[in-house]
C-alpha cells in the first residue's frame, strides 16, 4: 500500500500535529474491533501493539459480520506506520502490519514483548530481525562503558578494523579511532570483539 495524506485531526498545544494520536486513531477500530495497547516511535516510524477483539466473518450473501473473538484467543499484533507531516496541516502515513514483513525492523522491546505468538511466517521473520536488533543495541551499550584506551576489533566492508577509544581535538566526547578514521557507535556492528578493556573486567 502506498502513502496516504489527510488533514490532521489532532494537535499539540504548540500547534504541531500530534502524530502519536493520529497513529492511534488509525489503528483503533470501530465497534470495539481493536484497541491500541502501546505505541513507540523510532524517528518517524511508529510501532504499535494492537489487540483484536473482533474478526470479520464473510456471509454467504456477501455481507459479513464482525464476531467476538474469545478472550483467550484475542491476538496482539504489531502495526508499523511510516509518518510525515507538512505545513502543520497535513498528516501523511503508510500503514503496514507485521504480516507484510516490513523493511522497518527496529521495533522496541517494550512492544515486542506484548505480541502474542503467530503462525504467519512473514511476521515470524520480521520479529526475529527486530529481536536481533534489540540484542545488538544491548550489546553495543558496552562500548559506552569502556574507558579511554580500550581497544576493539570488528569487521566492516570485509575488512578487520582495530580501533581505540580516545579523545579527538575538537570533540567533546571520545571516539573510536583506527588511526585514520573515526567510527560512531552506529557504524560498529554488534559482533565486535574487546581486545583490551579499560577499566579491566568489562566484558562483552
Amino acid at each position: 500500500m502506498g502513502w496516504t495524506e489527510k488533514e490532521a485531526t489532532y494537535y499539540k498545544k504548540n500547534g504541531n500535529i500530534d502524530v502519536k494520536k493520529e497513529v492511534e486513531a488509525l489503528l483503533t477500530g470501530g465497534k470495539d474491533v481493536s484497541r491500541v495497547l502501546a505505541i513507540r516511535n523510532v524517528g518517524s516510524v511508529y510501532y504499535v501493539a494492537v489487540k483484536s477483539y473482533k474478526e470479520y466473518v464473510p456471509g454467504p450473501d456477501g455481507k459479513g459480520t464482525w464476531e467476538d473473538i474469545p478472550e483467550e484467543k484475542r491476538p496482539v499484533w504489531c502495526g508499523v506506520i511510516l509518518t510525515s507531516t507538512r505545513d502543520r496541516v497535513w498528516f501523511g502515513y503508510k500503514d503496514m502490519d507485521e504480516t507484510e514483513g516490513p523493511g522497518e525492523d527496529n521495533c522496541p522491546e517494550s512492544i515486542l514483548t506484548l505480541l502474542t505468538p503467530t503462525d504467519n511466517e512473514f511476521a515470524k521473520a520480521w520479529r526475529k530481525r527486530c529481536w536481533e536488533h534489540v540484542e545488538e543495541k544491548k550489546r553495543k551499550r558496552i562500548l559506552n562503558r569502556l574507558d579511554i584506551g580500550s581497544i576493539i576489533t570488528f569487521s566492516r566492508h570485509g575488512k578487520t578494523i582495530r580501533a581505540m577509544k580516545r579523545y579527538v581535538n575538537g570533540w567533546k566526547y571520545p571516539r573510536w579511532c583506527d588511526g585514520q578514521y573515526y567510527y560512531p557507535i552506529t557504524h560498529i556492528p554488534g559482533d565486535f570483539t574487546i581486545e583490551k578493556a579499560m577499566p579491566e573486567g568489562v566484558e562483552a
